[in-house]
């Protein structure tokens, strides 16, 4: 079942999209580049990297943010080889993989590197699930063919998932979602600046239906389609508004919206109206609920109109063009290669394919990525980094409460609600108490059918959730990534292993250069708890309004200084696009929240009562340790994407914009109003 849902429902990470580069941290401020700190902290501290840095023809970007990025990729490449090989993994602890999960994982990865085969094979893979678009005549076939392909991996006109209920966070509801795009967002079909992209975007679908012997004319036909699904689409900001997107209603409520401007004449043969959605709940396996969260309603109650006025060959055309986008990545180089022209070359900028066996490693860790973790783990997982992490975790959730309680704008009652949600936070640092078992995931003759079961796998699982409470011991994700989030329907932040090192956490490091780097991370996840959307949630994860009224507003009123900080920047490479302050304002408080309390925690840390007791030398560490964090290079088209749909700001101003706002950092580069880094005292934003 797909987890990509709007964006309130998924955890907050820390990073948008990645790329993989290696870089050496930076921290003492001789870049080499001359510029002043009071002028540019970004340029000062990443001067020379920005001028010599090259991003690699297979990457979309290259930053400082991924520096790991390359190297768990590596020793998962080392793990799956060695499960190819049937190695037994002699020495290592009882946690590791049983021998048939080995045979699996690398089973997998050796299929995938079977180039030779997957020639042979050509799209003959596809052929079922081709066939079984062909036979779809009526809306009833269409809904039953949409379930069945959920059960096979293929996104369809909607998206479903099983999440906490945000009213009830004890119990799993299925959620639903807009869907149904073939390119990043809404804003593809419309704004003028993708007007190159969606003019490739047609060539890439005359393409594909070229490859699957269909119609070229069919591409027309079905990105006419896909505009009038975007026409029904939210927008990034309403996705990200945990208030307008969580919407509770029966099941037989949503059967009924999904029909309703459906034309009577299209239900023939039906028992009644809303047998549709029936008819695809039960083609996908899933058992009857009562009740449903609907992301974005007026979505579905325009469906069925949507549908009634579009030719069933159309959809039929449309269908095709979503089963080879699934599964190109696994079939021949033809498939491959038509993919990556447009969603590699002209989504991403990418120059050149990544290796194979990169893309064997990140296909085999999204069917089996725990049951790899579970190895990666018992290798590489440092348990003395571990502790030391605990105790910097423990600091800053002190000073979040020292903070709260000294808060001059929020009253004494919505503080006490604050800190009990503050107390009520889980941190899970490393890995999952529970390893997922994958003992029911059968694998396939072949790498398309396996990736098929592995779908089908993730249904089952989603199926089981319905009728049991929710599992408070899952992660959402494994301990070989590089990144980290908060889960505000579980008030939970989670620190993967594969973060806890250098350059984000190095046991040999000074405190300043630790709370600068991994302690702004966990900041910035605790901030997720009282940002503009995890604000609205309490500390069970309790869809609910635990403030005041004026509170709210005053609130409000901080946050709204902090929209129009960022709405007015227009950088540089953007084509006169501006930052979206709005779409950006949760990660910019999680940033700005998560600095100045890292600061306030090192405070603590060093038993410092002020900043009369810090020397700047050292404060100026914990600054440089933050912008040596984002130092970023990426190509235009996939900076572009980022603008449009990421919530979180380009890297650059992640780093200058948030500092401008610190006292702390004006008092340690001593600026003045003629720097350009100067913000006036009044305009500056604390909110936490």
């Amino acid at each position: 079942m797909r987890r990509h849902l709007s964006h309130e429902k998924l955890p907050c990470g820390l990073l948008g999209e990645v790329g993989y580069p290696i870089v050496k941290p930076f921290v003492n401020g001789q870049s080499g580049f001359d510029c002043s700190p009071r002028d540019d902290l970004y340029r000062h501290v990443n001067g020379e990297w920005l001028k010599t840095a090259q991003i690699p023809g297979d990457r979309s970007t290259y930053s400082c943010f991924t520096v790991l990025a390359d190297e768990a990729l590596a020793r998962v490449r080392g793990i799956l080889e060695e499960c190819v090989g049937g190695a037994k993994f002699l020495g290592e602890d009882t946690n590791t993989p049983d021998a048939d999960v080995r045979h699996k994982i690398g089973t997998l990865y050796d299929m995938f590197m079977n180039t030779e085969e997957l020639e042979r094979l050509g799209l003959s893979p596809l052929v079922d699930m081709l066939d079984k678009i062909e036979s779809v005549e009526t809306q009833q076939d269409l809904f039953r063919t949409l379930g069945w392909l959920t059960l096979q991996g293929v996104g369809g006109i909607f998206d479903s998932a099983v999440f906490p209920d945000p009213f009830n966070p004890e119990r799993n509801v299925l959620t639903f979602a807009q869907s149904g795009l073939g390119l990043p967002d809404e804003s593809y079909y419309r704004e003028t600046h993708f007007a190159f992209v969606r003019d490739q975007y047609r060539i890439y679908l005359e393409r594909v239906f070229k490859i699957l012997g269909a119609q070229p004319d069919d591409a027309a036909a079905v990105y006419d389609f896909e505009c009038k699904v975007a026409k029904f689409h939210w927008n990034v900001v309403d996705c990200r508004d945990a208030t307008k997107t969580n919407n509770l209603m029966s099941w037989d409520e949503l059967k009924s919206s999904v029909v309703s401007g459906l034309d009577p004449s299209l239900q023939e043969g039906l028992r009644d109206a809303r047998d549709l959605m029936e008819v695809w709940r039960e083609s996908s396996g899933l058992p009857h609920p009562q009740e449903v969260i609907v992301n974005q309603p007026d979505f579905f109650s325009n469906l069925g109109e949507l549908l009634a006025g579009t030719p069933i060959s159309t959809i039929r055309s449309w269908l095709r063009s979503k089963v080879f986008a699934s599964f190109a990545v696994l079939l021949n180089a033809e498939a491959y290669s038509t993919y990556f022209d447009f969603y590699g070359r002209v989504i991403a900028g990418l120059q050149s394919h990544p290796p194979r066996w990169e893309r064997g490693v990140r296909f085999v860790s999204s069917v089996m990525g725990f049951a790899i973790g579970k190895i990666y783990v018992s290798r590489y997982f440092n348990s003395t980094a571990k502790a030391r992490v605990e105790r910097i975790v423990s600091n800053l959730l002190l000073s979040y409460r020292q903070s709260i309680l000294s808060l001059d704008w929020m009253t004494e009652t919505t503080k006490e609600k604050a800190l009990e949600k503050l107390d009520m936070f889980s941190v899970k640092i490393g890995y999952p108490q529970k390893w997922l078992d994958y003992s029911s995931f059968c694998l396939k003759d072949g790498l398309v059918d396996s990736a098929r079961s592995g779908a089908a796998f993730e249904i089952l699982r989603a199926r089981e959730k319905l009728s049991k409470p929710v599992d408070k011991t899952e992660w959402f994700m494994t301990p070989q990534t590089v990144n980290a989030y908060y889960n505000p329907l579980a008030n939970e932040i989670v620190f993967p292993a594969a973060i806890l090192q250098p350059p984000y956490f190095d046991a040999e490091a000074d405190d300043a250069v630790n709370y600068g780097a991994i302690g702004a991370i966990i900041g910035h996840e605790i901030g997720h708890g009282f940002d503009d959307q995890g604000s609205k949630y309490d500390g069970r994860g309790v869809l609910r309004n635990w403030w005041s009224d004026q509170d709210r507003e005053a609130f409000h009123e901080k946050t709204k200084k902090l929209v129009d900080q960022y709405s007015a920047i227009t950088p540089e490479w953007a084509n006169g696009q501006s930052v979206n302050g709005q779409l950006t304002l949760g990660e910019n408080i999680g940033d700005l929240g998560g600095l100045s309390i890292a600061w306030k925690a090192y405070l603590r840390s060093q038993n410092y009562s002020g900043l009369d007791s810090v020397d700047r030398g050292v404060a100026r560490k914990f600054f440089f340790a933050w912008a040596v964090m984002w130092r970023q290079k990426s190509r235009p088209e996939h900076a572009a994407k980022l603008l449009a749909i990421d919530p979180h700001s380009p890297s650059e101003y992640r780093c200058n914009q948030v500092v401008r706002n610190l006292d702390e950092y004006h008092w340690a580069f001593q600026t003045e109003t003629a720097d350009a880094m100067w913000l006036p005292q009044s305009d500056r934003v604390s909110i936490w």
